[in-house]
């Protein structure tokens, strides 16, 4: 099954170009929001789509997904609370299914972006969603790719966007948008399926297919600080040091299970409740944060994305509540043992801070 996976012919996606544009509106996920609701919000992308490597073991396994650089400019369409956007961010698009000349993708994409009207106590109060001019933007889409010509390609989809700065500091509420969305690409190298050389990769991919399961098997000494600034708006920043020990299985070879226990001292929770009088030995206990964590690593090259869940647990901390939160990382392999990386943590979808992390497989 696997030799016919990667020896089989795959639709490989060519070089490409073209502008985008979405219209929407923003959706309002939390009562407090202050700013006053656009009527429309309208943005347009440039987009460029780099040529799939077709002897590439990675992209082979996750079906040749298209990678796509995006550069976006956009109004929030309140240009006195909200200002605009200029933004940058790379995308992978995996295929879902295909009808005639019509593919179904899903595309999820990640990067930085300017906010032109933070949130400023004196000038612009009325923004109580986003604190920062920098921050980060997410995007996923699912969208309908149609071959016009054997050079022209429409892309018709819905677009779901979330900018945040994830709790680094505060106001950040985040904003996020529906939108539909409409583009057009030339292609300039149109590519069709063929034969990779895969030679010895795909060797190496055999024989580490065929390891035992215990041999699979490696520890992550995984640490990082996090930071989170404090309410009200604007107010003290404080770190969050990480520690995790972590077993990895390398279930597939571009898809590994993970599993362990991570702790965390909450330097802002400390602050927090000394203001509250507690006593400074308890406001220490109750500070720190044990947890069971699984979740999974989906390895792109060099690039990999983390997600995972942790439970805190009462047995475990000086808290009696039970806490599920959730955790997005995306690292870059230094070595083939060792990764750094931006992580965010959350709880009920609302993030509580972001972090940088370095692991080292033992």
């Amino acid at each position: 099954m696997i030799m016919l996976l990667l020896i089989f012919l795959q639709d490989v996606s060519g070089q490409a170009w073209g502008p985008s544009f979405y219209a929407g509106n923003i959706i309002r996920h939390r009562e407090n929001l202050a700013f006053d609701q656009p009527k429309f919000i309208f943005g347009g992308e440039y987009e460029y789509r780099v040529a799939a490597n077709e002897t590439s073991l990675w992209q082979r396994f996750w079906r040749m997904p298209d990678f796509t650089h995006h550069f976006q400019l956009a109004s929030f369409g309140n240009p006195d609370q909200l200002g605009y956007t200029f933004a940058y961010y790379p995308s992978l698009s995996f295929k879902m299914f295909s009808i005639g000349k019509s593919t179904f993708r899903f595309q999820a994409g990640s990067g930085l972006v300017w906010i032109t009207k933070p949130f400023d106590k004196i000038e612009n109060t009325k923004n109580n969603a986003i604190g920062t001019h920098l921050n980060n933007i997410t995007a996923f889409t699912f969208e309908n790719k149609y071959v016009i010509h054997q050079r022209w390609e429409l892309e018709l989809g819905f677009q779901l966007l979330h900018y945040s700065n994830g709790a680094a500091h505060t106001p950040n509420s985040g904003i996020n948008i529906g939108s539909f969305k409409a583009g057009v690409k030339y292609r300039y190298q149109p590519k069709v399926g063929k034969l990779a050389v895969l030679s010895g990769q795909f060797v190496q991919y055999i024989e580490e297919e065929k390891a035992s399961f215990l041999s699979k098997i490696s520890t992550e000494i995984n640490i990082g600080i996090g930071f989170k600034q404090i309410k009200p708006d604007g107010g003290q920043n404080f770190i969050v040091p990480q520690l995790s020990m972590l077993l990895s299985h390398r279930t597939m070879q571009y898809f590994h299970l993970i599993a362990g226990i991570r702790s965390e001292y909450n330097y802002a929770r400390n602050y927090f409740l000394r203001s509250l009088f507690f006593e400074k030995s308890e406001a220490r206990r109750q500070s720190f944060d044990h947890e069971i964590l699984v979740g999974a690593d989906l390895i792109f090259g060099k690039i990999f994305a983390r997600i995972s869940n942790t439970l805190s647990m009462p047995i475990l901390n000086a808290r009696d509540d039970w806490q599920l939160s959730h955790r997005l990382g995306l690292f870059y392999k230094i070595t083939p043992r060792s990764h750094i990386g931006v992580s965010m943590k959350s709880r009920k979808f609302v993030a509580e801070y972001l972090s940088i992390n370095v692991g080292i497989k033992i």
